[in-house]
Parts: C-alpha cells; structure tokens; sequence
C-alpha cells in the first residue's frame, strides 16, 4: 500500500488516502482554489485492446470510482492543517 499527500510544502499536509499501486490511482484535477482527489480501482470489466501511437497494442479496461474528496487550499492553509 502507498500512501498519498497533499501538501504546499510550508504550511499544510493532508494525508489523502493509500492506494494499491497494482490495482488503484488517485487522479486529481484542479480548478482555482479547489483540487478533487478521486481515487480509482482498475478492473477486469470490458476490457480491449487499443492502438497507442507507434502502433503497439495496449489493453485498456474500464476504472471505477471508489471515493472522491475536495480540498480549498485557501481552507488548508487557513487550519495548517498538519497530519
């Protein structure tokens, strides 16, 4: 299991969950002053093979998600919160 953070570095440090590296992701996509952190399993379900460029095969199955957080850095910052 990993564990993953969100952190500036300076003045807060939020644990944002583990992950099974094999199997789960955390995808996090920000807008302004919020980040969503969702965290993915990868499966077994519909699975197909794709052409990447280059031409090489890549299998790609469908993800689901399992949890999904958001996070103010401007909040964050304001608490210092610190874990």
């Amino acid at each position: 299991m990993d564990a993953d953070y969100l952190t500036d570095f300076t003045s807060f440090r939020v644990k944002v969950g583990t992950v099974d590296a094999e199997h789960e992701d955390f995808v996090y996509t920000c807008r302004g002053d919020t980040i969503q952190v969702v965290k993915l399993v990868h499966g077994v379900k519909n699975c197909h093979w794709v052409t990447v460029p280059g031409g090489q095969q890549s299998l790609h199955c469908d993800t689901d998600t399992i949890e999904s957080k958001t996070y103010s850095v401007q909040a964050l910052r304001r608490n210092e919160a610190i874990e």
